[in-house]
C-alpha cells in the first residue's frame, strides 16, 4: 500500500515507515512501497514462501488420539490469512480445525467444544487473547482449566513470554512463526492421550 502523503522528502519517509508499521501490526507478512519493480515482488514472494513452507520429506499418516480421534484444535486469531493458512498446515497434519475470531468467542467455544489444545493469538478484538486465557484457567470446570494453551503474538516485546506464561499459557511463540514450530508446539502440549504419529 502507498504511505500517506506528506510534505518533503522526510515527509515521505515517515510516511512510509508509519505504513509499514500499520500493515505489519494488522498482519502483514511484508510491506512493499508502489510502484512495486516486478523482481522486488518475487523476492518477497518467495521469502515468505521459504518462510511458511515447511520442508516435505515424506508422506505422514494423520494425527491420531489413542481413542482413534484425529485431535480438535481451537484457533483463535482474527486476522485472515493467518487463518487460512494456520488451518490448512494444521488439517494437512491431521487436526481438525475450529477458528475463533477474538477472546469473547475463544472462551464461548471453549466452555462448549472443550477442544484438545487453543492456540491462542494475543492481540484481538473485544478481548485479548490474554484475557481469554485467563478466563479460561478460572472457569469453574476443570475439563476448561486444563486445556493446553499456545499463545502467539506479533511485535513481540520483552518480557512477552513470561507474562503469557505466568496468564495460563502452557507455551509462547512470535510471530511469524514456521508452520512446523507451530506443529512442533502443539504436539508437545497435547493431552497425555496424545497423537501417535509424532511426525511434523
Amino acid at each position: 500500500r502507498r504511505g500517506r502523503d506528506r510534505a518533503g522528502p522526510g515527509g515521505d519517509l515517515l510516511g512510509q515507515i508509519d505504513a509499514e508499521y500499520r500493515a505489519v501490526q494488522a498482519g502483514a507478512a511484508a510491506f512493499l512501497l508502489k510502484p512495486v519493480v516486478r523482481d522486488q515482488l518475487f523476492a518477497t514472494l518467495r521469502q515468505i514462501s521459504q518462510h511458511l513452507t515447511p520442508e516435505v520429506t515424506t508422506e505422514m499418516e494423520p494425527l491420531r488420539l489413542e481413542n482413534g480421534r484425529a485431535p480438535q484444535i481451537l484457533l483463535a486469531e482474527d486476522n485472515e490469512a493467518n487463518i487460512q493458512t494456520f488451518t490448512s498446515y494444521l488439517i494437512a497434519k491431521g487436526f481438525n480445525v475450529d477458528v475463533a475470531r477474538n477472546g469473547l468467542d475463544a472462551i464461548s467455544h471453549t466452555k462448549t467444544e472443550k477442544p484438545d489444545l487453543i492456540i491462542m493469538d494475543i492481540q484481538m478484538p473485544h478481548m485479548s487473547g490474554l484475557e481469554a486465557i485467563e478466563h479460561i484457567r478460572n472457569d469453574e470446570d476443570p475439563l476448561v482449566q486444563d486445556i493446553p494453551i499456545v499463545a502467539v503474538t506479533a511485535l513481540a516485546m520483552p518480557g512477552d513470554r513470561e507474562i503469557c506464561l505466568e496468564a495460563g499459557a502452557n507455551d509462547y511463540l512470535s510471530k511469524p512463526v514456521s508452520l512446523k514450530t507451530l506443529v512442533e508446539a502443539v504436539q508437545r502440549h497435547l493431552r497425555p492421550s496424545t497423537a501417535k504419529n509424532d511426525n511434523v
